[in-house]
């Protein structure tokens, strides 16, 4: 296995160790880079020559025998909604050219001080507002298992890049899928952990949005599910900056026994009804569950996940799309120099009274309650990410208005963490993923599930339709 195929986890374990330099590690994901990126278009700014000279600082560390963090010499890539200070920000929107923030955004903060090293941006589509990775800056993102298709959005670049063996792991930001949908469509991994885990700070869309406050969550994508639990416990836990975040409770993370588990597993009906493919792989992962002795029973959420995507659809849109035109202005972009994607959103017809819009966030309330209730019955809860693999790009629009994103939105509306990790493949070689749910503040039980499918099915693979590393 090539260094740019290892886990974070693993890359760190080998520098820390001088088996490996920093430097060949820096060296062998720039060369990747140089090899995908010319197709995929997933990396916006870099800084190959500056991350080359702090990985050489960082193997000199090592040899003075200096103390270093657990992601010591580790390449990274950030999604281009985080701020960078050594990095333009540009969040795919023509608005902010050039822009240099002036303080990194927290996680990015935290990384840094646990070792790793900035190798670069990853595409995103404008303000994060769409599912598929296209911008009027940098232009669309390809999938690399099928140039042709969609590596979704908004997290569509990062996701790109990770499963190409162009970074160590990225992170990347989820309001209705952003993390599961492109991890889904590239055949990574991703946690979305609960809401207030991760500080939002120095993200677009920032913290402090009132009612849409509770959707967006920050989270690392990575090839292997080991490193999720790292990189979530590093960026994890208060910052002054976002009011959300609260103190990392002890259960969060740690080690789980799959003896006895109680697993739900939903599939869906109507538009939510995977396709052959899907529902193959949902299957054979319930049935590997249930041989390692995880009791599992079918749970109907049609219901819930109908009416989380109508209420997740009417709470956006509740302003009539004001909240996009206050975020275009921050952003310094123009209504008119805005990508369509985001001027259709923009639609002061559908504005909603207080009346209204206080009825809807009562029955958001109602709704996480329901869950709240079924979730007595099970651990966690396994279902697919989506009922297919990656679109053609745009067809994600047809597939959300109609309902395909009931499956993602109620753990936005609710805050539950969820990993995503791939289980299978259509017969073209489109990556499966598949979506493990727990209550909140029990990213471990999700894990600890995510970690025995991907020992069962193998989770990521690398592309055939890239030259191999």
């Amino acid at each position: 296995m090539s260094l740019t195929q290892l886990s974070a986890t693993r890359l760190a374990s080998l520098i820390a160790r001088r088996q490996v330099s920093a430097v060949e590690v820096m060296d062998a994901f720039v060369h990747r880079i140089s090899q995908v990126d010319p197709v995929l278009k997933a990396l916006v700014a870099e800084r190959f020559d500056a991350a080359r000279r702090e990985a050489g600082l960082a193997d000199r560390a090592l040899h003075g025998g200096e103390a270093v963090g657990p992601l010591h010499g580790v390449p990274m890539t950030l999604k281009d909604s985080l701020d960078t200070v050594d990095l333009e920000t540009r969040r795919g929107t023509l608005g902010v050219a050039n822009r240099r923030p002036r303080r990194d955004a927290t996680v990015v903060q935290r990384l840094k001080a646990a070792g790793a090293i900035l190798v670069g941006k990853t595409n995103t589509p404008e303000l994060t507002l769409a599912g598929d990775t296209d911008n009027l800056v940098h232009g669309p993102t390809r999938n690399p298992y099928d140039l042709s298709r969609s590596p979704g959005g908004s997290s569509g670049g990062a996701a790109a890049l990770v499963a190409a063996e162009g970074c160590a792991f990225d992170v990347g930001s989820d309001t209705r899928g952003s993390l599961r949908w492109p991890a889904h469509c590239c055949g990574i991994a991703a946690l979305k952990p609960t809401q207030g885990m991760v500080s939002r700070a120095g993200h677009e869309p920032p913290p402090g949005m009132g009612v849409l406050d509770r959707l967006t969550h920050i989270g690392p994508l990575s090839r292997h599910v080991e490193d999720l639990e790292l990189l979530t416990s590093l960026m994890a836990g208060p910052d002054r900056h976002d009011a959300l975040v609260v103190p990392l409770p002890e259960q969060s993370f740690g080690p789980v026994s799959l003896d006895g588990l109680r697993l739900g597993v939903g599939s869906g009906t109507g538009v939510l009804h995977p396709d052959p493919v899907t529902r193959s792989a949902l299957e054979a992962c319930a049935a590997a569950l249930a041989h390692r002795g995880v009791e599992v029973d079918a749970v109907d959420l049609q219901p819930h996940l109908n009416r989380a995507n109508t209420l997740y659809a009417e709470l956006a849109a509740a302003d009539g799309g004001a909240w996009i035109l206050r975020r275009l202005a921050a952003a310094g972009t123009p209504l008119e120099q805005a990508h369509p994607w985001v001027r259709n959103r923009i639609q002061p017809g559908r504005a909603r009274s207080a009346v209204e819009l206080a009825m809807i966030v009562e029955a958001i309330d109602a709704l996480c309650v329901e869950m709240a209730v079924a979730h007595t019955s099970f651990d966690v809860l396994l279902t697919p990410v989506f009922p297919g693999p990656a679109c053609v790009p745009g067809a994600w629009l047809d597939r959300v208005s109609s309902g395909a994103a009931g499956y993602t939105s109620i753990h936005n509306l609710t805050g539950w963490p969820c990993v995503t990790l791939r289980v299978a493949a259509t017969p073209e070689g489109l990556p499966i993923g598949m979506q493990i749910a727990a209550q909140p503040w029990c990213e471990g039980k999700a894990l600890a599930v995510a970690r025995y499918l991907e020992s069962v099915f193998g989770g990521w693979k690398p592309s055939e339709a890239l030259p191999a590393s």
